[in-house]
């Protein structure tokens, strides 16, 4: 008896998972940035940074977008610089917005290997 009950008791759990499976994600709307390409530069007072452009490729306004960057040399993290586009405002779909991301403990883009970005938004 408790074998079978317990039994039953998997066999309705794994119905009611499978019942529950989220709705597919054409019927909502939600904002999708990329990076497009970004550009290198110096600013005037010597900090090396990365000009970065994201596009809004959702269906739906996105906004408080910003971008972690994290200049690496090899497995180490040598600096980091933060973008944060449109004053936090809306991006709508299709919509661009460009910020820049400044590493002030660098003296040029020489010294890193490569660089991580990390979009965040709402």
């Amino acid at each position: 008896m408790r074998k079978t009950f317990l039994l039953s008791f998997i066999l309705l759990s794994l119905i009611f998972v499978n019942n529950c499976e989220e709705p597919e994600e054409s019927n909502h709307s939600y904002p999708k940035f990329e990076i497009t390409p970004t550009t290198a530069g110096v600013k005037s007072y010597g900090s090396p940074y990365v000009k970065i452009t994201v596009k809004n490729t959702g269906n739906a306004i996105g906004y408080n977008v910003s971008c972690d960057v994290q200049a690496k040399r090899g497995n180490l993290i040598v600096d980091s610089g933060f973008a944060y586009f449109a004053n936090g405002g809306n991006i709508t779909p299709g919509e661009s917005a460009v910020d820049e991301a400044i590493f002030f403990n660098l003296s040029s883009h020489s010294d890193y290997d490569n660089l991580e970005y990390e979009l965040d938004w709402l």
